[in-house]
């Protein structure tokens, strides 16, 4: 498998298949060769960024770095959001070396290994890496959860673009919050 010397026992080397392919994409496969449903919503990372920064930025101002750790790491969404492709020429030249499995043939066994260890480990298809997440479970199944979830995308949005609105309306213009309530009677009336 590996032709080793004593010339190279210290040289780093990567060893991959030598298939590249997209973080997305690969994340997507195994969970698709898992049972599970591929992401539907896909954000741009620079939001999903300032997400991250926010949300650290708030659990270090509350003081929570002792406790608990954050929701989301600024340097995960960077490593997620940022394709990587090493050259395994190196490895070919000097090891040897040459791929045995194949991207797609180590994806299914992957899954089949984690589907054999649940079932090792007797655990359930439900409570598995793909089974119902914590806001789920805590939400239901419910009018809430549906919007909350992004289940229906024209309903949450709707009520998003109606929140921010309100807000708008009430917080954000020159008028007094009761002006604001008097117009908005006045029309609902009308």
């Amino acid at each position: 498998m590996f032709q080793c010397c004593f010339c190279c026992w210290k040289e780093p080397f990567f060893v991959t298949n030598g298939e590249p392919i997209e973080t997305w994409e690969f994340v997507s496969c195994m969970m698709e060769a898992m049972g599970c449903q591929r992401p539907r919503v896909n954000l741009p990372a620079k939001m999903l960024l300032f997400a991250a920064q926010f949300s650290n930025m708030i659990h270090h101002r509350l003081g929570l770095q002792m406790s608990s750790t954050p929701p989301l790491y600024p340097d995960a969404v960077y490593f997620l959001s940022h394709t990587r492709t090493f050259n395994i020429s190196k490895a070919r030249r000097q090891l040897g070396y040459a791929p045995t499995v194949s991207l797609e043939d180590g994806i299914m066994r992957t899954a089949a290994s984690v589907s054999e260890l649940q079932d090792n480990l007797g655990i359930s298809r439900k409570q598995g890496a793909c089974g119902s997440s914590k806001a789920d479970k805590l939400l239901g199944s419910g009018v809430a959860a549906d919007i909350l979830l992004w289940r229906d995308e024209k309903k949450t949005f709707s009520y998003i673009t109606l929140l921010f609105l309100l807000f708008y309306w009430f917080f954000l213009s020159d008028r007094t919050f009761v002006s604001s309530s008097a117009k908005i009677l006045l029309v609902i009336s009308l």
